[in-house]
């Protein structure tokens, strides 16, 4: 009942996210419809790159960071305890995941290798290039303040509210339901990557969510999987 209600909540926030796309993107992009999100022609616009940053900051903040609290909330009377954030990591810590995050990432690499060799539809290669560029409009940093705001959008925002979601609730109800810590690990890391729909990024992420969930297994300190998230 508890997966059923976290998922209750991601799916009713999402809806609201997508009822929101669908009736305030014109206003929030100059005019432009959600049909033209795929677009090209317009990716050069700044009011449409305003609007894609926008909707990257409420897909993070309402997808993620608003049901795990919520449901922290409801789960527990001191949501912090919940989530294992009542305890800031120590120093040695902190340098032991960022280099164990840091080990990691060859053999992600290997597997990103491996993984956009598999063979797939003409469909499935345009939706992933379309999002890599513009992930590629999302990273122009121009000025300083165009790189702290390109950080906390694409690399704070999101390993704070993945890390709630997915690590902070969904791997411990997985660990109560299937009573084996690492299975949990893992499958936690399977929907971390699914729910990314990136097929020919699925391998690697699987690898980088496992590194975040094993940390957080055996650390049982939520803030350390979110500065080795970040650090990604």
């Amino acid at each position: 009942m508890q997966l059923i209600t976290l998922f209750g909540l991601w799916f009713a926030f999402m809806l609201l996210y997508s009822l929101f796309l669908a009736g305030f993107f014109p206003a929030i992009s100059g005019g432009y419809t959600i049909e033209q999100f795929t677009d090209s022609k317009v990716w050069k616009d700044p009011g449409f790159v305003r609007a894609l940053k926008i909707t990257q900051l409420l897909y993070t903040v309402v997808g993620f960071l608003l049901p795990a609290c919520i449901f922290a909330y409801l789960a527990h009377p001191r949501p912090a305890l919940y989530l294992s954030l009542q305890q800031p990591p120590k120093g040695n810590q902190l340098l032991l995941a960022i280099l164990v995050v840091a080990c990691a990432l060859p053999l992600v690499g290997v597997t990103a290798e491996w993984n956009a060799s598999w063979p797939v539809s003409k469909a499935i290669k345009d939706l992933e290039d379309m999002a890599a560029e513009q992930t590629k409009l999302l990273l122009k940093m121009p000025d300083f303040g165009s790189m702290l705001f390109s950080l906390a959008l694409l690399a704070l925002l999101p390993a704070i509210a993945e890390e709630f979601f997915f690590r902070g609730v969904l791997q411990r109800l997985l660990t109560q339901l299937v009573r084996n810590g690492w299975l949990a690990v893992f499958i936690t890391a399977v929907f971390f990557s699914a729910i990314h729909m990136q097929f020919l990024g699925f391998v690697p992420r699987v690898v980088l969510g496992f590194v975040m969930g094993a940390i957080y297994y055996l650390s049982g300190n939520l803030w350390l999987s979110i500065a080795g998230h970040f650090l990604t």
